[in-house]
C-alpha cells in the first residue's frame, strides 16, 4: 500500500465516523471497563449503580459507555439499571433532530447549532464515539548525518488509543528529497503496538515495525515481537513504561537475502508534560540479535494555538554490524508542523 493510498483510506474513515451520545470521564470509562473484564454479575451491577449516582450524564452516559467499553455485558447493565433499550428514543430524536433542520432549510435560515464543518473530527471530542482515539498529522524538514547528509521533507500521521482496558499506537513516517534527478532520501517507517492491561502496572501487548531506507546498509529492517510492559509512571503530567518483547528480526542485506534471527527487543516510552503548553517525550530500545541494533529519539512539542503546534526531534540509530562500507551511527533532526484531532 502506497503512502498516498493510506492517507487517503484514514482519512475516509474519520470522515464516516459519527458522533455518539454523551459518555463518563476517562477515569470512570477505565472503572468500567476493569469492572467488566473482571467482575461478576452482581458487582458489575453494584458498579455500574455507583458510577451512575456520581458520574456526569448519569444512567444515560454510564449506559453509552458500556456499549463502547464493552458491548458484551450490555444486557446485564440495562438489568443492572433498569434501564430500557433505548434505541427507539435515539431514532424518534433523530427524525425529530431531521424534521427541524428540512423545517429551517425549507425557511431559508442556518441551524443555530450546525457544526457540520467539524464533522471529520467530531468523533474524537469528548462525547463522540472515539473518545478514548486521538492523532495528528505533520509536516516538516528534516537534516540527517551519517550514511547520508542531506536536507529531505516529512510527512507523518499518528493515531493513538489511550490505554484504558486495551490501547493502541501507529505511525507512518516518510521522508524523501532529490537533487539534479538523484534520490538523497527515500524513507518509510511503520510501527504498530496494541496493548491490553493486566493489572494496575503490568501490560500485555503485540507489537510490529518496518523501516525501509534505500541509503542504508539494509534495503529493509523490521521487528514481531510480543511481551510484557510495566508503568513505572502513570500520572496526569508523567508516563514511563518499560517494555520487553521477545520476537524475530528481519533484515534485508543490500545484493543479499533476506535473513530472519530471533531477537529481544527492550524499550523505554517516556512522557512528560513540561508545561501546559509543552511535552517532552523519549521512545528507546534496544534489539538484542545477532544482528542488533539500538534507537533513541527525543521529542519537544509545543504548541501555537488550538490544535496547532511544532515538534523538534532528533533521532539517533545504531548498527552493531552494518554492511561493509557504511557506518554504523545514523542521526537526524526535524522540525514539523503538527495538525492535532
Amino acid at each position: 500500500m502506497t503512502i498516498r493510498t493510506f492517507m487517503a483510506a484514514l482519512a475516509a474513515f474519520f470522515c464516516l465516523t459519527a458522533a455518539a451520545a454523551a459518555q463518563v470521564s476517562s477515569d470512570y470509562a477505565r472503572l468500567i471497563e476493569d469492572a467488566a473484564t473482571y467482575q461478576d454479575e452482581a458487582q458489575f451491577a453494584a458498579t455500574l449503580a455507583l458510577v451512575a449516582r456520581n458520574a456526569e450524564g448519569g444512567q444515560a452516559a454510564v449506559m453509552d459507555t458500556v456499549a463502547l467499553v464493552a458491548p458484551d455485558r450490555a444486557g446485564e447493565a440495562y438489568a443492572a439499571l433498569g434501564v430500557e433499550d433505548s434505541a427507539p428514543v435515539m431514532v424518534a430524536e433523530a427524525e425529530t433532530t431531521e424534521a427541524v433542520a428540512a423545517e429551517t432549510a425549507e425557511a431559508g435560515e442556518a441551524p443555530a447549532d450546525d457544526w457540520s464543518w467539524r464533522r471529520p473530527f467530531s468523533a474524537f471530542e469528548d462525547n463522540g464515539p472515539l473518545a478514548a482515539w486521538s492523532g495528528k498529522v505533520r509536516a516538516g524538514l528534516r537534516v540527517d548525518s551519517g550514511n547520508s547528509d542531506h536536507q529531505s521533507y516529512t510527512l507523518g500521521v499518528d493515531v493513538t488509543r489511550e490505554l484504558i482496558g486495551w490501547g493502541f499506537d501507529g505511525s507512518i513516517d516518510y521522508a524523501y528529497s532529490e537533487t539534479d534527478n538523484v534520490t538523497g532520501v527515500d524513507e518509510l517507517i511503520v510501527d504498530a503496538r496494541g496493548e491490553r492491561e493486566l493489572g494496575e502496572r503490568w501490560t500485555a501487548f503485540v507489537e510490529g515495525n518496518y523501516e525501509r531506507d534505500e541509503l542504508a546498509s539494509f534495503d529493509f529492517t523490521a521487528f514481531a515481537g510480543a511481551g510484557l510492559g510495566y508503568r513505572i509512571f502513570e500520572r496526569e503530567d508523567l508516563n514511563w513504561t518499560l517494555r520487553a518483547a521477545p520476537g524475530a528480526r528481519f533484515t534485508d542485506p543490500i545484493g543479499g537475502e533476506l535473513q530472519t534471527d530471533p531477537a529481544v527487543e527492550l524499550g523505554s516510552s517516556f512522557e512528560w508534560a513540561l508545561t501546559e503548553t509543552a511535552s517532552l517525550t523519549s521512545e528507546s530500545s534496544v534489539i538484542v540479535a545477532d544482528a542488533a541494533s539500538a534507537d533513541q529519539e527525543f521529542a519537544l512539542t509545543t504548541r501555537v494555538g488550538g490544535a496547532w503546534a511544532v515538534e523538534l526531534k532528533y533521532r539517533y540509530q545504531y548498527e552493531f554490524e552494518p554492511l561493509p562500507g557504511f557506518e554504523n551511527a545514523d542521526s537526524r533532526v526535524d522540525v514539523s508542523l503538527v495538525r492535532e484531532f
